[in-house]
């Protein structure tokens, strides 16, 4: 039998491990490996810590959840998002860095972090993702990109390219200011 003394050390140990590690933390942080272009999709073009899976996609190589960090800096490069993608949180910090989002969904089950670089919305979807811009650019291009299923966009919606477009569609909203200043813009 436990002493009531032994107990309440042991508790407050347990409480002290649960604090020590993040509640929500991916199983594996990916992050862009050079500042040269390429696809979203290529297991060579991402760092794994700890080594493990592939490129970032939750269930990929047989690992749960990932986060995707893209901080390399240097020669201007762009990422190139074409198919469907989930992960645990996206941060993208380069300026030197795009992400073009050209088809597919992409879901970020915590939350798109843009400090820096530009997310180009070229035609792809995003789903049930918070999105938060705090610097850096999120550009819409005429290719009609959509914020979808409960997807929410807090920063200013920048519609300046031409015939740039947006659809917000199944509960997806924004907090902020709608700029349409390119011309023939749709939101």
């Amino acid at each position: 039998m436990i002493s009531s003394h032994l107990l309440r050390r042991r508790l407050a140990f347990a409480g002290l491990a649960l604090t020590a590690a993040p509640l929500f933390a991916a199983d594996v942080t990916s992050t862009w490996s050079a500042a040269t272009s390429g696809v979203w999709n290529a297991n060579g073009n991402w760092l794994n810590v700890p080594v493990l899976g592939g490129f970032p996609n939750n269930g990929n190589g047989g690992v749960a959840t990932y986060d995707a960090v893209i901080s390399v800096t240097g020669s201007p490069y762009t990422v190139t998002l074409n198919t469907n993608i989930t992960v645990e949180d996206l941060t993208l910090s380069s300026t030197n860095a795009t992400i073009n989002h050209t088809a597919g969904t992409f879901t970020a089950t915590g939350a798109i972090t843009l400090s820096s670089g530009a997310y180009q919305l070229s035609g792809g979807t995003i789903s049930n993702t918070v999105i938060n811009v705090a610097g850096g650019n999120f550009l819409f291009t005429s290719s009609a990109g959509i914020l979808s299923n409960g997807a929410v966009f807090s920063g200013d919606l920048n519609l300046s390219n031409a015939s740039a477009a947006v659809r917000l569609q199944s509960g997806a909203s924004f907090s902020g200011v709608a700029n349409l200043s390119g011309s023939s813009t749709a939101l």
